[in-house]
């Protein structure tokens, strides 16, 4: 592929890393209660993203929503909401350990609503299942990892200087779907889109004016090779102001 008006790069990210301990000896709880303290959710560093410069997009786990969800009373695996708190910082400020009736739970702390279909922030997500003894504290340890699809769009140094200096006769669209959502990408709107579903393929429909001609629409569909695009990649799109026509070339790192 010796066009590169186009470029998508993949980039497949790491998996969760979860654990618990317990603090025995407690003796102030009533009976049948027990303790639940959260350690700072940890982020997924620049380190596992090599194509963003900040570590973790520059997010603060202070602030992620915390869910703590209760299992049913008859030995299920069936869990409802029984608390949770607008940030982990909240959470902190209700005081430690946070008392909770024996039995067993699962946490969730999230960036956000993950019924969220798009978002130009990307969804990072931590789930750890726990027990609460009687008169015991138990430290729960979650690390929240990238959790969507994320796709950026960047104009080559070209592009964007012929932009810069002959803005009626250089311009683009970008609109790229996952079938569920959609989300445009122009000079009005140069943030990521973050998809929380996954899919067969990207859909990316490209329309540009170069030199002052208006190309036809072009879609492309884009999978990480044949596999379908999951959570945790990254797609950077890269649109160059070249002469030939709109091809796409994808590399995986």
């Amino acid at each position: 592929m010796k066009s590169n008006y186009i470029l998508v790069t993949l980039l497949l990210l790491c998996g969760l890393l979860n654990s618990c301990q317990k603090d025995e000896g407690e003796t102030f709880f009533d009976t049948n209660m027990g303790g639940l303290k959260l350690s700072l959710p940890l982020l997924e560093q620049d380190t596992d993203i090599p194509v963003i410069t900040k570590g973790a997009f520059g997010m603060d786990a202070n602030d992620f929503p915390v869910i703590i969800y209760k299992a049913d009373d008859y030995g299920g695996m069936d869990f409802s909401v029984y608390k949770s708190f607008e940030s982990y910082s909240a959470l902190v400020d209700s005081g430690f350990p946070l008392l909770l009736p024996q039995g067993s739970y699962r946490i969730k702390v999230c960036s956000y609503d993950s019924e969220k279909q798009i978002s130009d922030v990307p969804y990072f997500e931590g789930i750890q299942d726990f027990v609460i003894q009687e008169k015991t504290v138990t430290n729960v340890f979650v690390e929240c990892t990238f959790e969507s699809i994320g796709v950026e769009l960047k104009l080559s140094d070209r592009f964007a200087n012929l932009l810069e200096k002959h803005p009626a006769n250089y311009a683009y669209k970008v609109t790229v779907s996952n079938g569920f959502a959609s989300q445009l990408l122009d000079t009005d709107n140069t943030k990521p889109a973050y998809f929380t579903a996954t899919c067969d393929y990207l859909t990316v429909k490209i329309s540009v004016i170069l030199d002052g001609f208006v190309y036809p629409e072009r879609i492309y569909r884009l999978t990480n090779g044949n596999v379908p695009p999951q959570l945790g990649e990254y797609y950077l799109i890269t649109l160059d102001a070249g002469n030939e026509e709109l091809k796409l070339m994808t590399k995986k790192i």
